[in-house]
């Protein structure tokens, strides 16, 4: 809180989430995702497996750390 960068900031109004945001995108609903870029989801490649055989993508992976 006491660096430069953050002169003129009220904590008080971020605390009670009433500071207004810097930047509000335009959507048009909850599903409206036009701010997003296109891509190809059959042209992304599977995970790679990583040492040990641990999948990257495993759902539950690090559960047990």
């Amino acid at each position: 809180k006491k660096h430069k960068w953050f002169d003129g900031y009220d904590w008080s109004q971020i605390a009670d989430r009433t500071f207004p945001a810097p930047y509000v995108p335009k959507v048009s609903g909850t599903d409206d995702v036009s701010n997003f870029e296109p891509f190809d989801i059959d042209a992304m490649h599977p995970a790679e497996t990583a040492k040990g055989g641990l999948r990257l993508n495993s759902a539950g992976a690090f559960d047990t750390w």
